[in-house]
């Protein structure tokens, strides 16, 4: 995409439609992404867990996602909830036992 992007620059300058469409099928091809790299996740977690082949696992995945979604959106929101709560806590944390161990030694 980005290849055709920067190649017809001169297009999109002239054109404001042409830039629009670009953009959006920017937005598409990064949803369609994040759809893939989600499903091959999840996918790999089921071959680890139960030997079959990946496309089975997939489809497998998937209808275990679709019949769990809500317990799913759950573990969504509180794990981003841990992450964004680690990223910010973890630092301040460790700025005040890196310095424990100094004053120790000084006294």
């Amino acid at each position: 995409m980005a290849y055709i992007d920067k190649h017809t620059k001169s297009w999109q300058d002239k054109s404001k439609c042409l830039k629009c469409m670009f953009k959006v099928v920017h937005c598409c091809l990064c949803c369609f992404e994040r759809c893939i790299k989600f499903i091959s996740k999840n996918a790999y977690i089921m071959v680890a867990m139960e030997g079959h082949p990946f496309c089975d696992s997939c489809c497998h995945s998937m209808k275990l996602m679709i019949r769990n979604i809500i317990q799913f959106a759950v573990l969504n929101v509180f794990s981003q909830v841990r992450d964004l709560f680690a990223g910010i806590c973890l630092p301040f944390m460790g700025r005040r036992y890196a310095r424990a161990p100094l004053t120790a030694i000084a006294r």
